[in-house]
C-alpha cells in the first residue's frame, strides 16, 4: 500500500498532502468494499473513463449547488456569512482570475470555508467589472451583494467596488504592509542594516548557485522573501545565523564579501520571530481569529520592549507603520470579538496601551452587542415565510451581565 501510494505521489507530481484528503481515502474504502463483495476482480471491471467522469460532472456540480444553497440559507438566517474575494494574475501566461470565497459558521459554530468561484477575469481590473463579476457569481448562490459583509485587501479597486457596501480590510494583509514597509524604512535610514542586507543577498545569490554550497550548510538559505516577506526575512536570518561559521568559510576561499556581524544577524532574527504568533494567528488560524488582532498586537508590543537597544530605531519605525496603517482599520467588532472570548475577560489592558488610545470603553462595547442581538432578530424577522414584518418587530434586547457570562461558556465549551 505505502509503495503504490508513494509512486502514485511521485509519478504524477502530487503534492504530499494529499494522502491527508478524505476523497482519496473514501476511494480506497470503496476498492475494499468491491474486494469483499466480488473478490479478486479487475479493476478495469469498474473503472470509470474520461467520458463516463465528464459526463458525471454537471450532475455532481447540480447537487453541489443545491447542497450549498440550502447551507446559505441557513447561515443567511444566522447571520453567520461572510464573503472574501481577489485578484490574481499567474505569472506565465498573465492571465487574470477573480476567486470568491463564502465563508459561514455552521450550528456547530465551526466556520466552513466554499470557494464558489475561480472566474477568468480577461477585462481590465475596475472598479466597475470587479463590481458586476463578484455580483454576477453572488446571484448564482442566491447571495445579495448588499446583504452580506465582506472582508478583502486594501486594493484601491476592490476597496472602491465595495464601498457603498459592509467591508472590512484582512488585518494579515494590512500586519504585512506593516513589516514590509518597516524593512523598506529601516533599509533607508539604517546605513548599517542596508549594507548588511545588501551582503547577505550578495552571499545568497552565489550559495544558490551551487547544489553543493547550499547542501553543505546546516540551514538551507531561502531564495527570496517576496511572497510572505515576514517568513522569507526571519527564515534568511535564521539561516545565516545558523550557517554564519560554514558561510564565512565558504567566502573567505572565494573573495566574497561576507557580513561579520553575526550578533546584528542574531538580534534582527529574534526580532523578526517576534511576529511569528501573530502572522500565523491571522493567517493560518482554523477557526475564528477576530480576537486576536488586538490580543497579538498587544503581545507583539510586549515582546518590542524586550528588544535589545540596537533597534530601537526599528522598533520606533514598526510603532509608527501600526499606529498609521494597521490600527486605524482596528473597530469596535475586535473589541467585542475579544470581550466575549472566555480567555480574556479582563479588557482594560486593551484600550491603552504604548500610546495606542482607541478610547473604546465598555458601555460601548455593550451597545455593539445589543446591536448586533437586535439586527439579528431583524434580519430573522425578514425572512421567516411566516411573519409579517410591518405586524411584528423584534424587541430591543437589554444585555446583561448574565447574557454576556453565558456567550462566554459557550465559546468555551
Amino acid at each position: 500500500m505505502k509503495k503504490t501510494v508513494t509512486k502514485f505521489i511521485a509519478n504524477n507530481h502530487h503534492p504530499l498532502s494529499i494522502v491527508d484528503q478524505f476523497e482519496l481515502q473514501d476511494l480506497f474504502q470503496l476498492g475494499v468494499e468491491f474486494g469483499a463483495k466480488y473478490g479478486n476482480a479487475d479493476i478495469n471491471d469498474f473503472w470509470c473513463g474520461r467520458e463516463a467522469i465528464t459526463d458525471s460532472l454537471p450532475v455532481l456540480k447540480e447537487s453541489f449547488e443545491t447542497k450549498f444553497i440550502k447551507m446559505i440559507n441557513e447561515a443567511k438566517f444566522d447571520c453567520s456569512i461572510c464573503v472574501t474575494s481577489d485578484l490574481w494574475t499567474d505569472s506565465v501566461k498573465h492571465n487574470s482570475y477573480l476567486d470568491v470565497t463564502v465563508v459561514t459558521v455552521d450550528k456547530d459554530f465551526e466556520i466552513q470555508h466554499n470557494c464558489i468561484a475561480f472566474a477568468n477575469f480577461p477585462v481590465g481590473h475596475t472598479a466597475k467589472n470587479i463590481l458586476d463579476k463578484l455580483t454576477s457569481i453572488l446571484e448564482k448562490f442566491e447571495i445579495q451583494a448588499d446583504a452580506t459583509p465582506y472582508v478583502t485587501d486594501s486594493g484601491a479597486n476592490i476597496k472602491s467596488a465595495l464601498k457603498n457596501f459592509e467591508w472590512y480590510p484582512c488585518m494579515a494583509h494590512r500586519l504585512n504592509t506593516v513589516f514590509k514597509d518597516s524593512i523598506k524604512q529601516l533599509t533607508d535610514e539604517d546605513h548599517e542594516f542596508s549594507t548588511l542586507l545588501k551582503q547577505i543577498i550578495n552571499v545568497r545569490s552565489y550559495i544558490n548557485q551551487s547544489t553543493d554550497n547550499a547542501d553543505s550548510l546546516p540551514k538551507k538559505i531561502p531564495i527570496d522573501c517576496v511572497t510572505r516577506p515576514w517568513s522569507g526575512y526571519f527564515q534568511l536570518f535564521d539561516a545565516f545565523y545558523q550557517s554564519f561559521d560554514k558561510l564565512t568559510e565558504i567566502c573567505e576561499n572565494k573573495g566574497i564579501d561576507m557580513p561579520t556581524n553575526k550578533n546584528l544577524i542574531k538580534m534582527l532574527r529574534d526580532s523578526f520571530n517576534s511576529f511569528e504568533s501573530f502572522f500565523k494567528n491571522l493567517q493560518t488560524m482554523e477557526g475564528a481569529s477576530l480576537q486576536f488582532v488586538l490580543v497579538e498586537l498587544f503581545k507583539l508590543l510586549k515582546k518590542m520592549d524586550k528588544w535589545n537597544r540596537r533597534l530601537s530605531d526599528f522598533k520606533t519605525i514598526v510603532i509608527e507603520n501600526l499606529k498609521k496603517k494597521f490600527c486605524p482599520e482596528i473597530n469596535i467588532n475586535h473589541f467585542v470579538a475579544v470581550y466575549l472570548h472566555p480567555n480574556y475577560k479582563e479588557m482594560r489592558q486593551f484600550f491603552d496601551f504604548c500610546g495606542f488610545n482607541f478610547n473604546i470603553t465598555k458601555k460601548d462595547i455593550h451597545a455593539q452587542i445589543k446591536e448586533h442581538f437586535n439586527y439579528i432578530q431583524t434580519v430573522r424577522l425578514v425572512l421567516s415565510d411566516d411573519v409579517s414584518v410591518e405586524e411584528q418587530r423584534p424587541e430591543q434586547v437589554d444585555i446583561s451581565e448574565g447574557m454576556i457570562n453565558l456567550a462566554r461558556q459557550q465559546a468555551a465549551e
